[in-house]
C-alpha cells in the first residue's frame, strides 16, 4: 500500500519543526496506519481480524485469532470514532462561541488542521461491532464461561485461558459501548468482570492468578503439559507486572462507564497494590513475582514502566484525591527513572530493558516501548511544564522514532530496530501481538495533547490582539 500522506518530518529535520507540524505529522502516522490495518486486516468471512501480514501488508497462510489481537483491534476502532466524534464536536462548539468570532475559530482549529485518513466515524463503529461479534460468539466460552485465548478457523481452539488476554476484552467491550452505547456489549463486559473477580482473585495474598484450566481453575504447579511458562511468557505459577498493569487498564476503562462500588473499591486495591507491592524507589517496578508477591525476576521493563505510570494516572483521576496526587508523584517517578537508566541520550529512544542502575541493557528498540514513551514524555509534560526535560526528550525521541521506526512507503512502524536504527530481522507489519493499541493511543494522546497546548497559545494571541 502506498504512501499518500505528504509527512512534514520526510522534508525537514524534524528538531526544526514546530510543535504544529509535529502534532499533524503524528497524527497522519497514526492515520496512515490504522487505514492500513483495518483495509487489510478485517475478515468479513471469518469474522474478526486477521492477523498475519508481512512488510508491504500482504497477507500470510495463517488462519489464528488470538484474544489479544481481536481485543486490541476492537479497541482502536473504538477509540478511532471517539476521537473523530470528539474532533468533530470541538470544531463546532467554537465555531459557536459567543466571544470567539467565527474566522478566529478557524483560525484556532486550523493551527492544528486535521488530516483525514480513509474511514470515518461511522466506519470505525462498524469495525468495532464487527470485532465485537467475534468476541461475543466465537471467542466467550459458553459451558464455563470467561474467553478462550486463541481460536482457529477449523474450529480448533486452545482450552487454556489467561487474564491478560480477557483484561484486553474488558478494555475493548468498554471502549466500545462508551461509543456505541450498546448494552449487550457492556454485558459482556460486566460478565467477565465477575469471571475473573470469581475465578482470579487472590484472596489470601492480594492481586490475582493469571493463567488457568478452561474450567477455571488457575494453574500454579509446573508440569510437562505446558513447560515452565504460560502465553505471555511468566513462569507458571507466579504473577506478572504485565497482566496486572493490563488489568487495571481494563478495571479503569470499564469504571469509566459502569460506575459501580465494588469495582471502584477493586480498582483501588489494585493502584495500592501497585503503589504498595511492586513500586521500588527511586522509580521502577519489578516484573515477576511469587504468588505472595516475593520478586522473582529483578529486570526492569522500561517501557512496562513509563507506561504504567501513565495508566495508572488514568486510573487515579477516577478514583479522586487523596490518591490521585500520590499516583502522580510516583508516576513522575517512573518516567523520571525511565529516562536516566533506560534512554538513549544520544540518538533518541528508549531502550528494551536493563538492570534498575541501567546495566546490563538490551538496547534493542522495539516498536511498542517508543511508543509508550513518546506517550509518557508529552503526557508528563502536560503535568509539570516547567520541567524541559521532557518535551526536549520528547523531540529528540520522536527525530528518531519517525526517521528509523516507522515505515514511510507502506506504513506501520517495524517490530524494532537496534541502538543506530538498523530494522531488525522480524519486519512483519502484523502478528497476533503486534495491532496499533499501543501507537494509536500514543499518537492519538499526543496529537491531542499538543493540540491543547497550541490552541491555549493561539488564544492567548487573539486576547492580546483585541486589547
Amino acid at each position: 500500500m502506498g504512501s499518500n500522506y505528504e509527512f512534514a518530518s520526510n522534508k525537514l529535520d524534524i528538531a526544526n519543526l514546530s510543535l504544529g507540524e509535529v502534532a499533524k505529522d503524528v497524527l497522519k502516522i497514526c492515520l496512515a496506519e490504522t487505514d492500513c490495518f483495518y483495509t487489510h486486516c478485517i475478515d468479513y468471512e471469518g469474522g474478526g481480524f486477521c492477523s498475519d501480514f508481512d512488510s508491504t501488508w500482504c497477507k500470510k497462510d495463517s488462519k489464528a485469532k488470538s484474544l489479544v489481537f481481536q481485543s486490541r483491534m476492537v479497541w482502536v476502532a473504538a477509540e478511532m470514532a471517539k476521537f473523530m466524534l470528539a474532533e468533530s464536536q470541538q470544531k463546532s462548539v467554537l465555531e459557536t462561541n459567543t466571544h470567539i468570532t467565527k474566522s478566529e475559530a478557524g483560525h484556532i482549529h486550523s493551527s492544528s488542521f486535521i488530516p483525514r485518513g480513509k474511514y470515518t466515524y461511522e466506519d470505525y463503529i462498524c469495525f468495532a461491532k464487527h470485532g465485537m461479534r467475534f468476541l461475543i460468539h466465537e471467542m466467550f466460552d459458553n459451558e464455563y464461561g470467561g474467553l478462550k485465548w486463541l481460536v482457529n478457523a477449523n474450529g480448533n481452539e486452545v482450552q487454556q485461558k489467561h487474564l491478560y488476554g480477557m483484561a484486553f476484552a474488558i478494555y475493548a467491550a468498554s471502549n466500545t459501548y462508551e461509543v456505541t452505547g450498546d448494552e449487550t456489549i457492556l454485558d459482556f463486559a460486566k460478565n467477565l468482570y465477575y469471571w475473573i473477580e470469581d475465578h482470579a482473585s487472590d484472596q489470601i495474598n492480594g492481586g490475582y492468578f493469571e493463567f488457568f484450566e478452561r474450567d477455571g481453575t488457575p494453574i500454579l504447579k509446573l508440569c510437562n503439559k505446558y513447560g515452565g511458562a504460560d502465553y505471555i511468557g511468566t513462569p507458571i505459577g507466579c504473577k506478572s507486572l504485565n497482566t496486572h498493569l493490563h488489568l487495571l487498564e481494563a478495571y479503569t476503562s470499564l469504571l469509566r462507564v459502569w460506575p459501580d462500588e465494588h469495582l471502584q473499591v477493586i480498582l483501588h486495591k489494585l493502584v495500592d497494590l501497585f503503589n504498595e507491592k511492586m513500586f521500588v524507589l527511586p522509580g521502577y517496578l519489578n516484573q515477576v513475582y511469587q504468588l505472595d508477591w516475593t520478586i522473582v525476576s529483578g529486570d526492569v521493563s522500561y517501557g512496562h514502566d513509563v507506561e504504567a505510570a501513565y495508566l495508572l494516572i488514568e486510573s487515579a483521576e477516577l478514583l479522586g484525591e487523596p490518591i490521585l496526587s500520590r499516583v502522580k508523584l510516583r508516576a513522575l517517578k517512573l518516567i523520571n527513572h525511565s529516562i536516566e537508566v533506560g534512554c538513549d541520550h544520544d540518538l533518541g529512544g528508549m531502550y528494551e530493558s536493563g538492570s534498575s542502575v541501567g546495566t546490563e541493557l538490551d538496547k534493542t528498540k522495539t516498536w511498542w516501548v517508543q511508543a509508550e514513551f513518546l506517550n509518557a514524555l508529552i503526557f508528563a509534560d502536560s503535568i509539570d511544564r516547567n520541567n524541559g526535560v521532557y518535551i526536549n526528550t520528547f523531540l529528540k525521541t520522536w527525530q528518531f522514532v519517525s526517521k528509523f521506526c516507522i515505515d514511510r512507503e507502506h506504513h506501520g512502524w517495524w517490530w524494532s530496530v537496534d541502538k543506530e536504527g538498523q530494522i531488525n530481522s522480524d519486519r512483519d507489519k502484523v502478528n497476533q501481538w503486534k495491532a496499533p493499541y499501543h501507537t494509536a493511543r500514543s499518537l492519538l494522546n499526543i496529537y491531542q495533547l499538543l493540540s491543547r497546548r497550541l490552541k491555549l497559545q493561539d488564544l492567548i494571541i487573539i486576547n492580546d490582539h483585541k486589547k
